[in-house]
């Protein structure tokens, strides 16, 4: 709301903290095992938030950090097949959110597209593989946008109709 040049925020303070790519009501969601970077990105741009990601059912921590702003890039996580992870999400004013990551050996094959698709040939390739089993290879999907040239495509949107399959 804007009144006489003051600005002030209204009901988005209470807007809900979302993983994106994960949800209520979401399957768990399935990811390539072995030692890998992620990005994570959630629906609200707040000054401070922190993400843990911790085995199941043991609760051990495999990775914890903090960061400003709408996404995290989280370093190095060792994802052993057959095992399930929990990523947690934290505001600094206390919303949180989480999904549950179940570790795999390989991702479903996507239909090959022509080379000269270019960037938005790989895009379809990720909506194509985000929509598999479900849905439940949507963080998966998420973790391939990064690769995508910021230039030739809106990554922040992409990432948002991933989720929203």
């Amino acid at each position: 709301l804007s009144r006489r040049n003051l600005v002030t925020r209204g009901e988005g303070d209470d807007a809900p903290l979302v993983l994106f790519g994960f949800g209520p009501g979401q399957p768990t969601q399935l990811l390539v095992a072995g030692k890998r970077s992620l990005i994570a990105r959630w629906s609200l741009d707040l000054d401070g938030m922190s993400y843990q990601i911790e085995r199941v059912p043991d609760g051990a921590v495999v990775a914890t950090g903090g960061t400003d702003g709408d996404f995290a890039f989280i370093d190095d996580v060792d994802f052993q097949a057959g095992r399930e992870y929990r990523l947690i999400v934290r505001s600094a004013d206390g919303r949180t959110s989480e999904g549950i990551i179940n570790a795999v050996d390989v991702a479903p094959p996507v239909n090959t597209v022509d080379p000269e698709s270019g960037t938005i040939g790989q895009a379809i390739q990720l909506l194509e593989l985000a929509a598999q089993d479900d849905g439940r290879w949507k963080f998966e999907a998420i973790q391939g946008v990064v690769e995508l040239s910021p230039d030739d495509i809106d990554r922040a949107t992409l990432i948002e109709e991933i989720s929203a399959l």
